[in-house]
């Protein structure tokens, strides 16, 4: 995307694909913050065996929120980098489901969907609004494709 595109804002898709990577970086910060706070519970619920595997995992999953609530920005500043690493993170919240179905089958699987409509979300070709600038008439360095044109039948294409 050129810097003319990105200052224009983007589609919908881009906003709900930020929207849910930060949903997911919410299983991982509760993971987190469970295993670093509550080791003794993390310990009886799950098969680990020493608290420092419990609260290394657990600032493990700290560190994925806070770099997926950075994704998500970036992934709002329409960088493409940041859809790609969306995708990833969306990955690592279906994993972190998985692990988590065991401990609460609701929130393991509402972690899992969260994770396929994150890939959704940044997998599809987000379009750039082009319409808000030409109804301002500020067309000037958007590419053609993307200003909305007349047809023959005076119906406009947006």
């Amino acid at each position: 995307m050129n810097e003319t595109a990105e200052q224009q804002g983007t589609s919908g898709w881009i906003i709900f694909a930020s929207v849910f990577i930060v949903v997911g970086s919410l299983s991982h910060l509760s993971t987190g913050m469970t295993f670093v706070l509550n080791t003794r519970w993390a310990l009886e619920m799950t098969d680990y065996t020493s608290e420092s595997t419990v609260k290394l995992l657990g600032w493990i999953n700290l560190g994925v929120a806070a770099l997926m609530i950075a994704s998500a920005w970036a992934v709002l500043s329409a960088k493409t980098w940041a859809r790609v690493v969306g995708g990833l993170f969306g990955a690592v919240t279906i994993v972190n489901g998985i692990q988590n179905l065991y401990l609460n089958t609701f929130w393991g699987i509402a972690g899992i969907a969260v994770g396929v409509a994150i890939i959704f979300a940044v997998s599809v070709k987000g379009s750039i609004v082009a319409r808000d600038a030409t109804l301002l008439g500020t067309t000037e360095g958007v590419p053609l494709a993307e200003i909305p044109s007349e047809r023959d039948d005076g119906i406009k294409d947006f």
